[in-house]
């Protein structure tokens, strides 16, 4: 490529194209077979999610899924979707204390998402119903003060709401 800087924003757009309408789908996978073999690799994620039963391995591939989305893709819209899935999928009766790191990371990346976006309205969402995960599973307690400090700043320095502030602390 003579311009290689544009690469990714030229496979983004085939991307986004592709997932608007499959008819563009054998020109661009000519044009661009890394995006095809992406492609290939995301939907295999999904359908491993999909089928899987256990709630960790499915949410390890939703979880890849969004990484691929959103890192490989530049869809940052679904991957915040898989993102979501892995989350509900992680947070369940079976979840192990050892994999707490493991189902916080998709919460964590969905902050990051949000943050970079410059969408301040969206980043209360993940630590409310991250909050809510967390109270339906009484042994995981001690997760509840952090997760409440860090939505109590969210309110107070990104949407300037210090009633809602205050009532986190």
């Amino acid at each position: 490529w003579q311009h290689a800087e544009l690469r990714p924003v030229i496979e983004q757009a085939a991307g986004e194209l592709r997932a608007r309408d499959p008819r563009f789908a054998p020109f661009l996978d000519a044009a661009f077979p890394a995006q095809r073999d992406r492609e290939a690799e995301l939907a295999r994620w999904i359908e491993t999610a999909e089928a899987e039963s256990d709630p960790m391995k499915k949410g390890e591939a939703y979880h890849a899924a969004a990484r691929l989305l959103r890192d490989e893709l530049g869809r940052t819209d679904e991957a915040v979707d898989r993102l979501d899935y892995a989350l509900d999928s992680y947070w369940c009766e079976e979840l192990p204390e050892s994999s707490l790191e493991t189902a916080i990371a998709p919460f964590r990346e969905l902050l990051q998402i949000h943050t970079a976006a410059a969408r301040p309205r969206s980043v209360d969402r993940p630590h409310r119903t991250t909050i809510h995960r967390v109270k339906s599973l009484p042994r995981l307690h001690q997760l509840r003060p952090p997760l409440y400090r860090e939505l109590a700043d969210v309110y107070r320095t990104r949407l300037d709401n210090e009633s809602s502030a205050q009532a986190c602390f």
